[in-house]
């Protein structure tokens, strides 16, 4: 087991010891009709935890399709889904957590949402600043009956408690274009919020999606669009606002000051301003025959730059590649991306030049994920999200640099 595998493993324990407060967590082999859940696919690399003895809810603990599926990585999801349904399961994944004592447990506290007896798969996902546990749930048959976010961390309290506003804001709205979960519910454990959701379970075939713009259309139904020069922007003077709150940190320092020269790029333009998702990826939706299926929605807000969304789902993975910079400033340079950023403007009532709102665009975006990169990555000690940050900030650096303004 290396590090990351440790860690993995050390989060799904410590998440079902603050979720089983009254409960004694092992990791251990389990016996034939053993409660607790199972490690997925192995204690040596454990993704997710499933339910030990519901086969049923194991199965579909293990599949959840997405637009963003490789063909290898979805093969190996429903290979293990396979096994778990099996009772081969068990011997092929021996590992598990037990907790004993579930007593003013998460599963209480559930059962009591659902008025009935349910069992739920968990999975903690990476190291990152947003961590944070999510349940499937499922009746003790197997059946789907929805899935929780609890926000057992600082940041990840206010997430929760975000995407529950964000969910109610969507569903007052009328936007057709996309399909979001409902909110089943949203209390307390332990002081801590809970959102419960209903599923979004899209065929499991998936192909890649092409650029949503529809969806980003209905999203910015859910809030007021408004055409602001930049300088007055609630974004502009909000972003600013967060640096200088971050004034210790050379590298916030760094791009409040390129964020500062920016409506001197465009002083005179006005440009369209409303809702985004804020991670809006491939790896958060997918393809159904109507409109796609749009899940966490934690990071959603208003008064953002139209078109924001479509950089996130063209070019953030290859951003992500840390040190490419000629991949960076390819993926957002791309002719089809950047038509369709300035046609959604343009919609929005924006009279700038095409050429001109595509380059200020580009670096908005920039400007608003390094933003959030940088102080998550600080106030939460999470080394990887900081790095991402300062990363982002150095492509915005270049493209001002290589950008022509006339």
């Amino acid at each position: 087991m290396n590090s990351a595998t440790g860690e993995r493993l050390g989060s799904l324990c410590e998440t079902l010891g603050e979720l089983f407060p009254h409960g004694t967590v092992e990791v251990r082999d389990l016996g034939p009709g053993q409660d607790g859940w199972r490690l997925v696919p192995s204690r040596t690399n454990p993704r997710l935890a499933v339910p030990a003895n519901v086969p049923p809810a194991a199965m579909r603990s293990a599949i959840r399709p997405c637009a963003s599926d490789g063909l290898k990585h979805k093969a190996r999801r429903y290979a293990l889904a396979a096994a778990l349904r099996s009772p081969a399961g068990a011997r092929l994944m021996p590992a598990g957590i037990t907790v004993g004592d579930d007593s003013g447990s998460i599963t209480t506290h559930l059962e009591n949402i659902f008025n009935q007896p349910v069992c739920f798969g968990l999975m903690t996902g990476s190291a990152r600043a947003n961590r944070k546990p999510v349940l499937g749930i499922f009746d003790r048959r197997g059946r789907e009956l929805g899935f929780a976010k609890i926000g057992l961390s600082e940041l990840a309290h206010e997430l929760v408690a975000n995407e529950h506003r964000a969910l109610l804001a969507l569903q007052s709205s009328s936007a057709s274009a996309l399909q979001v979960p409902q909110v089943i519910s949203y209390d307390f454990f332990d002081s801590k919020p809970v959102l419960v959701m209903s599923a979004l379970r899209p065929n499991a075939l998936q192909r890649p999606l092409p650029l949503p713009v529809g969806a980003v259309i209905g999203l910015l139904a859910s809030a007021p669009v408004e055409q602001r020069l930049l300088a007055d922007s609630t974004w502009f003077r909000g972003l600013l606002r967060d640096l200088e709150a971050l004034a210790a940190v050379p590298a916030a320092g760094r791009l409040a000051d390129m964020v500062r020269q920016l409506p001197r790029l465009l002083p005179e333009e006005s440009l369209a301003f409303g809702a985004w998702h804020g991670d809006f990826g491939p790896w958060n939706m997918a393809r159904t025959k109507s409109a796609p299926m749009v899940w966490d929605w934690e990071r959603y807000d208003t008064g953002q730059p139209v078109g924001n969304d479509l950089f996130h789902f063209a070019a953030h993975e290859r951003l992500r590649e840390m040190g490419n910079m000629g991949a960076a400033l390819r993926a957002l340079r791309d002719p089809e991306l950047n038509a369709n950023v300035a046609g959604l403007q343009v919609q929005c009532g924006t009279r700038a030049p095409r050429h001109a709102i595509q380059a200020m665009l580009r670096l908005l975006y920039l400007a608003t994920l390094a933003a959030r990169f940088l102080g998550d990555g600080h106030r939460h000690q999470v080394e990887a999200t900081f790095a991402l940050g300062r990363w982002y900030t150095d492509v915005m650096q270049e493209l001002i640099k290589d950008t022509q303004w006339g």
